[in-house]
């Protein structure tokens, strides 16, 4: 077996489900050295920056001291470009003991770049130049969040490739240059060189102007992985006029060790597994952290450490990936440097090397960790609970104060749980006759909600304060997603899109049909409880309408809510 993996350039390669990142609330025991201080080996490693001291890439500190860093748009880039969320591919050298490694060149491209076409809110879905972008609770979002992404909007993404026409977000960047660079990563599908034309994905693109860099026009092949920059899309064929067409080409890592992301294939028990690609062998000494040997299986996420031996790679360390289960925003109560924790109310979290760390606060500290807290802060934290216990911070974000109306959002496992309300980090939540009831794909009421709730059932509480508790506008059970789940068809959805079409009780949003009944909350800018007729006359083709209801397996909608947003209406 060849005992180099070949890493594609800015990761694209890799691929990476949406379900974040993890954490623990120890560390695993550093590996025993002999000598006074820890040996060095040289390193690749793709990942996520989950913050800065210089760079901190899965969970190891690099300095930056001296290292070449490029970007998309400027190959002799400065550290201060780099941003927490972005995914890079590093090159350097790593202290055995994990203590801090030195880059020797840091690379990062974003994986797509242009409008957003349409927006699925239930399953937390962006698309964009035809392709997929799945986003979670751990997604690090920059001048917008994925409530106010409007369509048209230009954004930036950096991730990982989930699998064809499907990406995985660690970062969505609201981009404010020049609204006509495009950029998107794929494969090369159906060339026609008559037409001058393929496909990446659903995407299509014309090369016919286009640049070509690494490679020839007449090199061009299918199956060729290539990052497009294009000029001119035109939403109603989604197809771009190529200007450049760069060839992703592999490059081998000849370092010691690798450590990648992405979702298991080929798994063997005991033997092997195969990740983005390339086989990695299992042995006696395959430690395990964040979760046990016995949850490794083809298509879960994790990360792993490997090393050369005899010409194979074996796998020192699979680390599992984990899901977020749990969301708390509030002021901070309590702060201990000594165990790495910090307290909201009276619930307290721990914080790893694998935490995310972004301060988006007017102080705007780059260099963020938890010495940086102090007593009363506002901070959104996403977290899962480990086997000890422990409620373990996969992303901390440090915020100005909580949302201008005072509504609060909560995830987690409730407890008290009575047939009126229950309570949640401490919180009591009650509900009242206004109160929404959701389970994934249905609209319940109050009793069949009530019936299914348990000790092991996740909430999404989305809730206002009043007379000391937390009175729930809407309530949804979040089930846990196997990987692959996608967006469905069938059931409760939630999303925003341009209106194409309309008619007498009905509209036409990207494909969907929507029904609107007497029942139907509709409004237009800040027009509330129209009438259906009243809110299709309002109603202006290709503007931005966001709708709630329930689809049928052709797509159709009867719609609970729709809402034409307009800012200055």
């Amino acid at each position: 077996m060849n005992n180099r993996v070949s890493i594609l350039v800015l990761s694209s390669s890799l691929i990476l489900s949406g379900c974040g990142g993890g954490g623990d609330t120890t560390e695993p025991a550093p590996d025993v050295v002999s000598g006074n201080s820890p040996t060095t080996s040289t390193v690749t490693t793709t990942g996520t920056i989950t913050g800065f001291g210089s760079v901190i890439v899965n969970g190891v500190h690099y300095s930056t001291s001296g290292s070449t860093i490029s970007t998309d748009d400027n190959p002799s880039a400065l550290e201060q470009e780099l941003a927490v969320g972005m995914v890079v591919q590093l090159e350097g050298t790593v202290k055995s003991d994990g203590s801090g490694g030195t880059a020797r060149t840091i690379k990062y491209g974003a994986q797509l770049e242009g409008p957003v076409t349409f927006i699925d809110l239930a399953n937390k879905q962006i698309t964009m130049l035809g392709q997929i972008v799945q986003t979670d609770d751990l997604t690090v979002f920059e001048r917008t969040t994925l409530a106010t992404i409007k369509v048209g909007d230009i954004l930036e993404v950096s991730g990982l490739v989930k699998a064809a026409g499907q990406f995985y977000a660690s970062r969505v960047e609201h981009e404010t240059k020049q609204a006509n660079s495009f950029k998107v990563f794929g494969t090369v599908a159906n060339l026609d060189t008559t037409a001058q034309t393929f496909s990446v994905s659903d995407l299509k693109v014309k090369y016919s102007t286009a640049r070509f860099e690494d490679f020839t026009m007449a090199e061009l092949a299918n199956g060729q992985a290539v990052k497009v920059k294009g000029q001119q899309y035109d939403t109603a064929t989604n197809s771009i006029v190529a200007t450049v067409v760069d060839l992703q080409k592999s490059t081998p890592a000849t370092s010691e060790k690798v450590w990648m992301e992405g979702i298991v294939s080929g798994y063997q028990p005991d033997v092997s597994l195969v990740l983005n690609g390339q086989t990695f062998l299992l042995t006696a000494e395959t430690k395990f952290e964040y979760g046990l040997k016995t949850l490794l299986a083809n298509g879960i996420s994790i990360k792993l450490k490997a090393k050369q031996v005899g010409g194979n790679w074996q796998i020192e360390k699979v680390s599992f990936i984990n899901q977020a289960v749990m969301k708390l925003s509030g002021n901070v109560s309590a702060i201990d440097l000594t165990n790495n924790t910090f307290t909201i109310g009276t619930t307290t979290f721990v914080v790893t090397a694998q935490t995310v760390l972004k301060d988006d606060s007017s102080r705007a500290v780059r260099f963020f960790d938890l010495k940086s807290l102090v007593v009363n802060d506002y901070l959104e934290v996403a977290a899962y609970k480990n086997a000890e216990g422990a409620n373990v911070a996969l992303k901390v974000e440090r915020e100005n104060g909580g949302a201008s109306d005072g509504s609060i959002e909560l995830k987690g496992i409730p407890t008290a749980v009575t047939a009126d309300g229950f309570t949640l980090f401490g919180r009591e939540i009650v509900t009242d006759s206004n109160t929404r009831y959701e389970n994934d794909d249905a609209v319940l009421t109050k009793t069949e909600f009530f019936a299914l709730l348990s000790a092991t059932t996740v909430v999404e509480v989305h809730a206002m304060p009043a007379n000391g508790k937390l009175l729930a506008s809407r309530i949804e059970i979040k089930a846990p997603r196997k990987p692959g789940d996608g967006s469905k068809a069938v059931g409760l959805v939630e999303f925003k899109g341009a209106l194409t079409a309309k008619r007498e009780l009905q509209i036409e949003v990207n494909g969907f049909t929507v029904n609107i009944k007497p029942a139907t909350k509709l409004k237009i800018g800040t027009t509330k409880n129209m009438t259906p007729t009243d809110f299709i006359n309002g109603l202006i083709i290709g503007e931005t309408v966001k709708v709630e209801g329930i689809a049928d397996a052709n797509k159709v909608v009867t719609a609970i809510e729709i809402e034409a947003e307009r800012e200055k209406d």
